[in-house]
Parts: structure tokens; C-alpha cells; sequence
């Protein structure tokens, strides 16, 4: 009986490693869904003696090796996602037609990412303002009702599993205005002597040296704890996380591409209309090429990326595309994917266009 062309196995095997070490630069999330502090599934071409492998991690998937089976890589394209963003690292040893065949029909296109290093520890002391109080990511923290406490529980348990878990072999560091948590950085993955850490500053507290600080004390701790290495991953464009970096010594910065079924950008501001622009005409151009049947997630990103651009008729062009192929067929679905288009009721009221198409839409 001819072997299946993709198998899942158990993530925690060690000789798994070595199929998914190909990454440049290293991707400690893969290190860590294996060692079993962040979440994942392991698929391989010949479980014995895997020769390439797929690990999925929330949205990311990463593609490593070359498959004993041409097999193998149709297989992941047919498990890819078709209604969700999501993202493909591709590691170096994956022959370009396998790439292809991967993410046949996702209309993926390239994005670029930003990774830096630092080796040691930042200066003690980074000034925030007047009210503002630097703490520890503790337990009790975790468990306080909190304005902005879901938040960093949501990035504590999005890679660590469990409070309990990150608590153990994770730290991180907050920023409090009062009873809000305004600011946080975490330390995403432990792996050896190194880590990976981000930072995140809530809407209104922005350039006020509150990423800085509380990534500076995350990485201190780092340090602290013996750790030799923290690497610091963005989006290309995101200048603000980037300038935090490099105020906090960040340093041997490599960038590299991945596939991506999406605009790459952190914030609204990092693109510019003209880019989101480019974006969406490039994606019309991938329909005219070949035109969506599985899904019409990719004329909704199409849309999103137009309003971007403050382009409306590119906008609704694409939803109507979406609507045409029975895709997206109700209102509710529609405010799912997208619900700022909802926080105005007299939209379709005011703008025919937008009355058209709400009107085909099922309530």
C-alpha cells in the first residue's frame, strides 16, 4: 500500500530538529513548539526518516526540507488556509518548485521582515513620564481586572500555553498608567540562551518612551537570568519598533522575505495609500491570472487594501467580487472579516454604492 504523502507526528521528538534547523535567520518559535512551550503540529513527509517537514503554528506555517515525495508539498497547499491570514516561512533547503506548489492558489506575494540581535545588557535606566509606573509580569498581575491586562494575557497564553507555563520559563515587563496597562514586552520564546521579545504600546500612549522602557527592562532580565542572545522580529516597515531596537542596542540586522497572503504592515501608518494601492492592484492582477473559486477571502484583503488607499471603488469593486462568486453572502459574515465598515449605520444610507451592496447582502 503506496504511503500517505504527509503524515503528523508528535511535535516533542528531537529528530524533528534537524529537518527544521534550515531557517535563515533561526526561527525560535519553531524551537519552542518543539520543546513544547509554544503550541503546534508536526507534519513529515517519511515519520522514520523525514526528509521535509510542515510545522503549523497559530498562522504561521513553516516548510522545511526536500520531500522524498513530490506529493508532500501538494498535500500542504490542500492544508493551507484559504479564509485566514497566514503566513509561510519557507526554510533554505525547499526547492523553488515545491515553494510553488506549496502556496498554489493562495495568493501569496513576498513580504519582507526585519530581524536584530543584541548581546548585551541595555543601560538601567530609560525615563517615562510623570504617572507612569514600570512593573514585573507576575501572577497577580495576570490575574487582575485590569483595563489592558486582557491584552498581555492574551500575549502570555498566545505563546507560552498557560499562565503557569510563561510564569516558569517567561517574564516580561508592563507599564501602568494608573489602573490601565498601557505598554507591554514579553518574552515570546525561551530557547537555550536565547529569546525572542516584542513590544506593544496601546492607541494614545505612543512616543512617549514607553516601548522603550518596558523592553529595555524585559531584556535586563533576560540578561539577568543568563540568557546570551535576544533576537528582536518586525515588519520591515515598522519604523517605530525598529527605532525602539536600535535605541536599546539592537544590532546585525538581516532581512528576509516570506509569503504572505496579506499587506505586511503592523499599523495602519506603516504603508502609505500609494503602497496599499500597489497592494490591491497587484492582488486584481493575481485574479486576472487566475481568478478565486475556493474562497473569496483574498477579494476581501483585496478590498480592505483599496479603502486603505482611500480608493472606494477598488474597495467595492472587490467586494462585489466576493458577493458575485457566493462567497460572502451575509452581513454579519462581513462585519466578522471586516468590522470597521459597521461602526458607521448610515453608511449604505448615505453612499448609494454601499446601500447597493449591502442589499445583496442577507441581514
Amino acid at each position: 500500500m503506496r504511503q500517505q504523502a504527509l503524515v503528523e507526528v508528535p511535535v516533542a521528538r528531537g529528530a524533528f530538529v534537524s529537518v527544521l534547523s534550515g531557517f535563515i535567520p533561526p526561527q525560535l518559535h519553531v524551537l519552542s513548539v518543539i520543546q513544547g512551550d509554544a503550541t503546534g503540529r508536526l507534519y513529515v513527509d517519511v515519520p522514520e526518516a523525514p526528509q521535509a517537514a510542515c510545522l503549523v503554528a497559530g498562522e504561521a506555517f513553516y516548510l522545511a526540507g526536500r520531500a522524498s515525495d513530490g506529493r508532500f508539498y501538494d498535500a500542504v497547499s490542500k492544508m493551507l488556509p484559504r479564509d485566514r491570514y497566514t503566513a509561510v516561512f519557507v526554510g533554505r533547503d525547499v526547492a523553488a518548485p515545491d515553494v510553488a506548489r506549496a502556496v498554489d492558489g493562495l495568493y501569496m506575494m513576498p513580504a519582507r521582515r526585519r530581524v536584530a540581535f543584541l548581546s548585551r545588557r541595555p543601560r538601567d535606566a530609560f525615563p517615562v513620564p510623570a504617572g507612569i509606573a514600570v512593573q514585573p509580569i507576575d501572577r497577580a498581575l495576570l490575574a487582575a481586572d485590569l483595563p489592558g491586562a486582557d491584552d498581555v494575557r492574551e500575549a502570555v497564553t498566545d505563546e507560552w500555553q498557560t499562565v503557569d507555563r510563561f510564569l516558569e520559563r517567561g517574564f516580561g515587563t508592563v507599564a501602568r498608567s494608573g489602573r490601565d496597562v498601557v505598554a507591554h514586552s514579553v518574552a515570546d520564546y525561551v530557547v537555550g540562551d536565547c529569546c525572542e521579545i516584542g513590544v506593544h504600546v496601546a492607541a494614545g500612549y505612543r512616543r512617549q518612551g514607553l516601548g522603550t522602557a518596558v523592553a529595555a527592562a524585559t531584556a535586563r532580565e533576560a540578561f539577568d537570568r543568563g540568557l546570551a542572545s535576544i533576537a528582536w522580529h518586525s515588519w520591515a516597515n515598522n519604523v517605530g519598533s525598529i527605532a525602539i531596537s536600535r535605541r536599546l542596542g539592537f544590532a546585525d540586522e538581516v532581512s528576509y522575505d516570506i509569503l504572505f497572503n496579506h499587506w505586511a504592515a503592523e499599523n495602519a501608518t506603516d504603508l502609505s495609500p500609494d503602497g496599499y494601492r500597489a497592494f490591491g492592484e497587484a492582488y486584481e492582477r493575481l485574479f486576472a491570472a487566475k481568478p478565486p473559486t475556493e474562497s473569496g477571502y483574498p477579494c476581501i484583503v483585496a478590498a480592505m487594501a483599496f479603502a486603505s488607499a482611500r480608493d472606494r471603488a477598488g474597495c467595492l469593486r472587490n467586494l462585489q467580487c466576493a458577493v458575485d462568486m457566493g462567497w460572502l453572502t451575509t452581513r454579519d459574515q462581513l462585519r466578522t472579516l471586516w468590522p470597521e465598515l459597521f461602526r458607521d449605520p448610515t453608511l449604505p444610507e448615505r453612499v448609494p454604492e454601499w446601500g447597493a451592496l449591502f442589499a445583496r447582502l442577507a441581514a
